[in-house]
């Protein structure tokens, strides 16, 4: 029943006033334990601002190597948070559950924090951010940041001593408090003598238990009155006091692991800066950086090395000029300096080496007016480069065997030439020089004395011209020398011309001593003469070049100017060229059979005579287009074609009782039959028309006999063995030996048309026919003379024992039809 008895009932004014400065207290301690958890709070957030001043350096030197913008808006999103976290340290800031510390000494020391980030670390992040920042700027930006962690620690260490400082006014006024309950319990002894007495000493025990840090204990619940419910609350105080400093010790183990995790960050950026210097003492270009004054600040390992400075010297304090004596420097830095515009590519040559600068402007600090700017002077040693490009341009202008200019720089000079003579009205000139029987050269002695030949040329050349005048070779044994500032005077000037090349002419007549070889050699000289454009580069080299043709065909070893009359002979020569390689493709050659009769005046054979009918020219002669041919290689696939043409028409006179004794005779060229591959082409043709062997007849002259007297008997015999005969075109006008006609299988000789139309007019040579026919006789030769055009040549011919006859007597080449029509009709 006691124990319900409401306290009140129980104590006088005393334990009321005891149990109301309980409630106080308790009041005010869940407050200070609140201030507790939001000190908590700022320690942990101002250690993450430690961290993220360390992240912001990382990142920055991220985008000062790649410049992507990802990283660029991560680097801002990480300064907002910190300027705001900052902020809420000294003002409070809902978003991150802060409070104002309150503090006044804590709010001075924030807003100079405040100040130096906003005056001094944010502006260098910004300067390294905003242009392409030097290794100087982001070292600048690491010292700082660095300092500016140590300011932070210390906000760190204030804070937790702000915290330390409110704890220890709690444990006071606990004290206080178990002191007055103390006097207070003493009064309700003697005032409510034994009712209250044992609870208030467990109420003392339990306080000095928690005093003493026991938190484990209880205190008992002995009533269900005030104080009852006083021990309910005191137990649950101790509860949440308990769970207070459970918490801040955790929250203390915590910031003891970041203070360690910033500490192995920190370690780890001094790694990467001592790295980052490393790097910078070993780059292949040497470094200087020196000071507004152009003295010498520093200079890295690879200066050292490429100028021969020891290690140990100092050159601090020095004059660039010294360290570096080029005599433009001092005066490009001072422009950079001036103008804040970096100078690069600077070439220049000191000494033996080949230098590269660049040159520019570096500032730590643009906002501090004291702060000094320098200079960074970069060096490369481009000394190989030079020498290489060198090398290139000599390999891409000048001929390598002779070192004269080639064919490029020939053109520079000639375009030059001319801008020159338009410029001061003078004349110029182009002279083309070949040598002539270079190839025989070549070929007897070998490449390389014709190497030595073409060195020596090179140098008599030279010899023979003023320097301002141009050398070159153009390729082979092709040389081109460019005369310039010739008299205005057009006749005075084309003497000036020929004197030089005279005396080229005369140079070049010399013995030339090829490795104890002495060899006589001459030149054909091509004159082209020039005033201002009047002619185009081309023309002036083509219009050269024509003429020293013409030089060639005039003998050799002398010199020509240019004719333009000759220059459209060739044009033509070259229109017509154009014309016969389409020819064979469009089908524009025909072949036209020219009779070979008997002394009875039967047909014998005929002899095919090719003929090109142009869509445009008409009838174009042969001896027009056969040398072309020969000459442009073109005569191979027209010879094949000629050949395949006429075994197809031995094929088709088989089913004629008129034709299929006829024998057909094809001209062979020199270069068709010496082609490595003629006796095959030969043997397909036959093989593949399905014509009779022992009814072609290959004509070959003598210059195709004797060319090669060697490959001619072994392929005459390759093809004497499946069936095909031989006749000698044109016997007479060469120079066989009769030695030779013995070993060659001929089946037949021609007596050339010459001989025949002089048969009663020259009667030497009726005697060369005579004997032509009395050797193809006693040879058991078949004899025929071609070009016979009346009865008498007729008659002599016969007389002297020439039974087949070829001529305009009998018949004119002619198509196939009409030929077919004449084989028909009666003698």
């Amino acid at each position: 029943m006691l124990k319900r008895i409401p306290l009140l009932a129980k104590v006088s004014i005393a334990p009321l006033v005891a149990g109301l400065v309980l409630l106080i207290l308790l009041a005010w301690q869940a407050h200070a334990l609140g201030e507790i958890e939001q000190d908590a709070v700022a320690i942990n957030l101002a250690g993450s601002e430690r961290m993220r001043l360390f992240k912001l350096v990382i990142l920055t030197e991220q985008y000062t190597e790649h410049r992507e913008p990802k990283v660029r808006a991560l680097i801002d999103k990480e300064m907002t948070t910190f300027e705001a976290i900052l902020h809420g340290l000294k003002h409070g800031d809902p978003q991150y559950d802060l409070k104002s510390v309150g503090d006044p000494e804590l709010i001075a020391y924030l807003d100079k924090r405040g100040d130096e980030w906003n005056k001094t670390i944010k502006p260098l992040f910004q300067n390294v951010l905003a242009a392409s920042a030097s290794n100087e700027t982001l070292r600048t930006l690491k010292d700082h940041v660095e300092a500016y962690v140590t300011r932070i620690d210390t906000l760190i260490a204030l804070l937790q001593a702000y915290s330390d400082k409110k704890i220890d006014a709690q444990f006071h006024l606990l004290w206080m408090f178990l002191l007055a309950n103390i006097v207070i319990g003493l009064g309700s002894v003697i005032y409510i003598h034994l009712i209250i007495l044992k609870p208030i000493k467990m109420f003392a025990e339990m306080s000095k238990a928690i005093a003493a840090g026991d938190l484990s204990r209880a205190v008992p619940v002995l009533s269900e009155d005030e104080i009852g419910e006083l021990a309910s609350d005191f137990n649950e105080m101790s509860s949440r006091l308990k769970n207070h400093i459970e918490v801040l010790q955790e929250r203390t183990v915590e910031l003891e692991a970041q203070k360690a995790l910033i500490e192995t960050d920190r370690r780890t950026i001094l790694g990467l800066k001592r790295f980052a210097d490393n790097i910078i003492a070993s780059l292949p270009a040497g470094l200087i950086v020196v000071n507004d004054t152009l003295k010498v600040r520093s200079v890295n390992r690879s200066f050292r090395e490429m100028f021969r400075l020891k290690n140990g010297e100092d050159v601090s304090g020095r004059e660039l000029g010294d360290i570096l004596p080029l005599p433009d420097l001092r005066q490009q830095a001072q422009t950079v300096l001036a103008s804040g515009i970096a100078l690069r590519g600077i070439d220049v040559a000191l000494g033996e080496k080949w230098l590269r600068l660049t040159i520019t402007g570096i500032r730590l600090a643009e906002e501090e007016e004291e702060e000094e700017e320098e200079v960074l002077v970069a060096v490369e040693d481009i000394t190989e480069l030079k020498v290489q490009a060198a090398h290139i341009e000599q390999l891409a202008f000048y001929d390598p065997l002779t070192c004269l200019p080639n064919r490029s720089l020939l053109r520079d000079r000639v375009q030059q030439v001319l801008t020159h003579s338009t410029r001061h009205k003078n004349h110029g000139a182009i002279l083309f020089i070949d040598l002539d029987n270079f190839k025989t050269l070549n070929d007897t002695r070998g490449h390389n004395i014709g190497d030595l030949l073409l060195i020596e040329v090179a140098k008599r050349l030279q010899d023979c011209v003023r320097s301002s005048d141009t050398v070159a070779r153009l390729g082979g044994d092709e040389f081109v020398v460019v005369l310039e500032e010739l008299n205005e005077d057009t006749q005075q000037a084309v003497a000036q011309a020929r004197g030089i090349g005279e005396k080229v002419l005369a140079t070049l007549n010399q013995p030339f001593n090829l490795q104890g070889f002495e060899h006589y050699n001459s030149a054909s000289i091509g004159i082209s003469l020039f005033r201002d454009n009047e002619i185009g580069m081309d023309d002036l080299l083509r219009h050269a070049d024509t003429a020293m043709y013409q030089a060639k065909t005039s003998g050799r070893n002398t010199l020509r100017f240019f004719d333009p009359d000759m220059q459209v002979s060739l044009e033509a020569r070259a229109t017509l060229e154009a014309d016969l390689r389409h020819a064979l493709s469009q089908q524009q050659f025909n072949l036209f059979y020219q009779i070979q009769v008997n002394a009875a005046n039967h047909p014998s054979g005929a002899e095919a005579l090719l003929r090109w009918l142009h869509p445009e020219r008409g009838l174009v002669s042969p001896l027009q287009f056969i040398p072309l041919a020969e000459d442009t290689g073109l005569i191979l696939p027209i010879g094949q074609w000629v050949l395949e043409t006429a075994c197809v028409q031995i094929k088709a006179w088989e089913a004629s009782p008129l034709g299929c004794a006829l024998q057909l005779a094809v001209n062979v060229s020199a270069r068709q039959f010496h082609q490595p591959g003629f006796v095959e082409q030969v043997r397909e043709a036959l093989i593949k028309t399905g014509a009779a062997p022992n009814r072609l007849k290959l004509e070959l002259t003598e210059s195709v006999v004797l060319e090669n007297i060697n490959d001619t008997i072994a392929k005459m015999h390759e093809l004497k063995q499946i069936g095909v005969r031989f006749s000698m075109d044109d016997f007479g006008t060469g120079y066989s030996s009769l030695s030779y006609l013995t070993q060659l299988p001929f089946d037949q000789l021609k007596i050339d048309r010459s001989f025949v139309h002089n048969i009663g007019i020259k009667p030497t040579d009726a005697v060369i026919v005579q004997t032509i026919i009395g050797m193809g006789n006693s040879l058991g030769m078949e004899v025929v003379a071609e070009g016979v055009e009346n009865e008498e040549q007729r008659d002599f011919l016969e007389r002297n024992g020439c039974h087949v006859y070829q001529g305009y007597l009998f018949s004119k080449p002619m198509p196939i039809k009409e030929f077919e029509v004449l084989i028909r009709m009666p003698n």
